[in-house]
């Protein structure tokens, strides 16, 4: 068995970009057409990798590791991860994830209940959690996780001091109550109003917009947002959720009922293998406001930046508790690497890379080039190799303690 290259599924979403996905993958004649959005490594039904045999057919990604699963993946039976690249240039949805337990309940519920998989009203996709991480390619803005109670208030009381008074100080002030419940409540307010309620929310909205001086992130995001989707309260995400700006090389790690959206940016992801997710706004598509406040987390997220750190063979790392999957990178550099028991899925991001490696059919070392845009597959039963990067290679690989192993 030896490196093989993968043909990704490209996902066409309206949040998506015409024109980075399109050049990065050498399409130039769909440059400016239709939005690209996502490009998907992996083995989900919803977007399947192929193999490009050298002699032959492509095979999807599924039925090659079905062939020898210990000799493509090392432990396991099926690929527990998924990888992508995101080109965002309009905000996603504002969503939360299941955990493990939430999705099979849920999947086996609505599969019972007979919806097709492809409904407009199906929550639950498949059987799993999606925990995820995402790493910035190009300055990425993303929310995610709720701010304090205090600091909501405090900029409320800031860029909309009028809708402040009239609908928020019953929720934020006065009575004791649970920040949960400040959480559940204003949550509430903003994916649940009656429809005369809300009108006078959004007139009250639009006016203050109008009004009110400022050029603050959240301030330039909310009018955006009010811009794109002026009958939504959500537009009011960035005041309640905090908002990073991640730099190239930074990364976010999204637990399970966290409610969070991707901005605006170039970034890679890696995710259990799920198409799991719970909208609460910023979208025309689907949104189940129970499904919903039943899977989030209502706590305080003093959300942080995940920074990678240095293995023992110079490549960086990006810690998270996940034991799906990790997520590495590979600057410009020689590595040698020894003693592999997993597959690892790479993207050349940028540059060109060398990689050499034993083949068991052959005397002599067999190299795989890679220029940008290429994405390919290093098998569990490549016991090593070396490879040469000039420029940089994201790579997802299944951590040694993963379940199942």
């Amino acid at each position: 068995m030896k490196i093989q290259r993968l043909q990704p599924c490209i996902q066409e979403y309206a949040w998506g970009d015409s024109s980075w996905l399109q050049a990065f993958t050498g399409h130039e004649e769909s440059i400016g057409k239709d939005p690209w959005a996502e490009l998907w490594l992996g083995t989900h039904p919803k977007g399947m990798s192929e193999v490009l045999i050298e002699e032959g057919p492509q095979v999807p990604l599924a039925a090659y590791i079905a062939n020898d699963p210990a000799g493509v993946l090392g432990c396991g039976r099926s690929l527990p991860l998924l990888f992508k690249i995101l080109a965002v240039s309009k905000p996603l949805s504002i969503q939360c994830h299941p955990t493990k337990e939430q999705a099979e309940e849920g999947f086996a519920r609505e599969s019972a209940q007979h919806i097709p998989l492809t409904a407009d009203e199906r929550n639950y996709k498949d059987d799993n959690h999606k925990p995820e991480i995402l790493c910035a390619v190009t300055p990425f803005t993303a929310m995610c996780g709720f701010r304090s109670p205090q600091e909501i208030r405090e900029l409320f009381v800031e860029h909309l001091p009028r809708f402040y008074d009239r609908f928020l100080r019953g929720i934020l002030e006065g009575q004791e109550i649970a920040e949960s419940a400040v959480y559940a409540a204003l949550l509430k307010l903003v994916i649940q109003s009656e429809r005369g309620n809300r009108q006078e929310m959004l007139v009250l909205l639009e006016q203050e917009l109008s009004g009110i001086q400022g050029d603050s992130l959240e301030l330039k995001l909310v009018r955006r947002f009010f811009s794109q989707y002026p009958g939504d309260l959500s537009v009011l995400a960035p005041l309640y959720l905090n908002v990073l700006t991640l730099q190239p090389g930074e990364a976010l790690y999204q637990p399970a009922g966290e409610l969070h959206a991707y901005v605006e940016g170039i970034g890679v992801e890696l995710m259990a293998s799920s198409d799991n997710v719970l909208r609460g706004g910023l979208t025309p598509k689907h949104i189940d406001a129970q499904e919903l406040q039943r899977i989030i987390r209502f706590e305080h997220s003093d959300k942080q930046k995940t920074l990678a750190v240095r293995d023992d063979l110079g490549r960086w790392v990006y810690p998270s508790p996940s034991r799906e999957f990790q997520l590495s990178r590979i600057d410009s550099g020689r590595y040698e690497v020894h003693d592999r028991t997993r597959i690892e899925l790479m993207i050349q991001l940028e540059g060109a890379s060398v990689i050499t490696c034993d083949d068991e059919d052959h005397d002599q070392p067999i190299e795989f080039f890679a220029a940008q845009g290429v994405t390919f597959m290093i098998p569990a039963s490549v016991e090593g190799y070396t490879i040469v990067c000039d420029g940089t290679i994201y790579a997802a690989s299944i951590p040694e303690d993963s379940a199942g192993c």
